[in-house]
């Protein structure tokens, strides 16, 4: 019950910013992780095969974190303060006179939508970048079947 009433308090679409910031924070290790093993993979098939297309994968889902701290994490921050300007604390049920022009968090949203779909694009690059390695000539073929 308790799990079901925090859940509803978060899932308020007051509360969206909020809500996306813990999922962000609390998924950060994984994120970290999953990126580090991806680089780390990859580069080791590139080292054993010499395959370009590792190599490129390494690099793809590496640049996902420069392109984060560059791009993401600075819209995010602005819209954050924007909220916690406008409320006490960063509650949703406390809001005091709108200090921003609604226009503008608009267009962060967007943009953070945008630099967000870039991020993913850096991702699903990587993705088949390294999958076309595995199919290709002498991709991880080469390991598992030359003796």
């Amino acid at each position: 019950m308790a799990i079901d009433f925090q859940f509803q308090a978060l899932a308020n679409s007051d509360n969206t910013l909020v809500a996306g910031k813990v999922i962000a924070v609390a998924s950060l290790d994984l994120e970290w992780g999953l990126i580090a093993a991806g680089i780390a993979g990859s580069a080791g098939l590139y080292y054993k095969t010499k395959n370009i297309s590792y190599l490129y994968g390494a690099v793809s889902i590496a640049s996902v974190i420069p392109y984060s701290f560059i791009a993401l994490y600075p819209t995010a921050k602005k819209l954050l303060a924007i909220r916690q300007n406008n409320t006490v604390g960063g509650k949703s049920d406390s809001m005091k006179d709108n200090k921003s022009n609604d226009a503008d968090v608009e267009a962060l949203l967007s943009r953070w939508s945008l630099f967000h779909f870039g991020r993913t694009v850096f991702g699903l690059g990587a993705l088949f970048v390294t999958l076309y390695g595995v199919v290709s000539e002498d991709g991880v073929r080469f390991i598992l079947f030359n003796n």
